[in-house]
Order: C-alpha cells, then structure tokens, then sequence
C-alpha cells in the first residue's frame, strides 16, 4: 500500500519515509517548505500544532500565532482571522 502525499502535484510515495512524514501525508521537502497548495489554498505546516495553516496564521517563524492569541500574548486581529477564536469581550 503506498501512502500518498496530500501536497497539490507531489507524487513521492511516502511509505519509505519515518512514520512523522506519513503521519501527516506530507514528504520531507514540503514539510519544510514555507509555502505548499493543498486543495489549491496556500499553506504552511506549523511545528507547533503540527497542522497545515493559512499563510496569514503565522507571523514569520515555523509556528503559528493561534496558540499565542489563545493566551492573550497577541490580541486578536481581523488580519489573523483565526478560526474559531473570538475577539476579545465577545
């Protein structure tokens, strides 16, 4: 059975790879990667969550800011529009 990679286009086959990479379907090079398409919407994975996002769901680094919003660290903006989350006070 050959595990398929769930990035737009990336035929590797990902039954070779460590369990991590088959894990979340996605191949060593576009784990990495800053931006990849998925379902034809860019995206990034976030070390952190270990979840593909939105490229507005970061703030520059391999994580993204949803954990940091949920603390209160970052206010929430409409520029983020993290989903799920509510602004503050409502």
């Amino acid at each position: 059975m050959s595990l398929l990679n769930q990035v737009d286009g990336c035929v590797e086959d990902l039954s070779g790879l460590k369990r991590y990479f088959q894990r979340y379907h996605v191949c060593e090079q576009h784990i990495r990667a800053p931006v990849v398409l998925i379902a034809g919407r860019q995206v990034r994975f976030c070390d952190q969550c270990s979840t593909f996002h939105p490229l507005n769901f970061f703030d520059g680094v391999r994580r993204c800011v949803l954990r940091l919003v949920a603390v209160g660290t970052v206010p929430f903006t409409s520029e983020i529009g993290v989903a799920g989350a509510r602004e503050p006070g409502k």
